[in-house]
């Protein structure tokens, strides 16, 4: 963005970073998206809940887990240590984390997970354990389950956007930006929105 801001070149950022010089961007707030994705499991009564997300250092990365943390603090409810696992975002840590999260004696009812790639791992070890995804353990993903997925379950999901969508308000931005719109009065910041599948179980219904 430095770069591009001290040659003049006109852009449009997928994202947003600190800087001292307005640009135009196109954001998803995914604080908001995993605060929503909380609060839709503390509303179906879950209170252990637990974050599987990525450990790299992208905004929207550490967004997301803070998200959590804060809904989870705003609710009044400590979230133990061992209860927020980050790691590459791919199926096999998926896998191995699930596993980790299978031998607590404190074992959460939920599971947000911040990728579909993630997730799918993570449902993957739920379902040979013999778990149900929705009766014996919730789980709540960003994109839901990729479409290679051999779980036939359809994951409640914290949904950014459609590709449709997306790519039309990037078009109609950057034509914005090149009929001379200033950068300051080009910015997007879209709200995830919660999907249900029937990977969530309501626990205020057990008896």
């Amino acid at each position: 963005i430095n770069y591009l801001q001290s040659r003049g070149h006109k852009f449009l950022s997928f994202g947003r970073c600190n800087t001292s010089k307005p640009y135009a961007w196109i954001d998803f707030d995914c604080e908001i998206g995993s605060r929503r994705a909380v609060r839709y499991l503390l509303d179906k009564g879950h209170q252990q809940i637990a974050y599987l997300g990525g450990n790299d250092e992208r905004a929207f990365i550490s967004q997301r887990k803070d998200g959590f943390i804060q809904e989870m603090n705003a609710a009044g409810i400590a979230v133990p240590e061992h209860y927020i696992l980050q790691c590459a975002r791919n199926r096999r840590s998926g896998l191995t984390a699930m596993k980790q999260i299978l031998t607590y004696p404190d074992r959460p009812t939920a599971i947000l997970v911040d990728s579909s790639m993630l997730a799918d791992g993570a449902i993957m070890v739920a379902e040979q354990a013999g778990l149900i995804p929705g009766e014996d353990i919730s789980f709540i993903a960003y994109d839901g389950l990729p479409p290679d997925t051999l779980s036939d379950k359809q994951m409640t999901s914290v949904q950014l956007s459609t590709s449709e969508k997306k790519s039309k308000q990037i078009a109609d931005m950057t034509i914005a930006l090149i009929r001379g719109e200033k950068p300051e009065n080009l910015h997007v910041l879209w709200e995830p929105e919660i999907v249900e599948g029937n990977t969530v179980k309501d626990l205020r219904t057990t008896s």
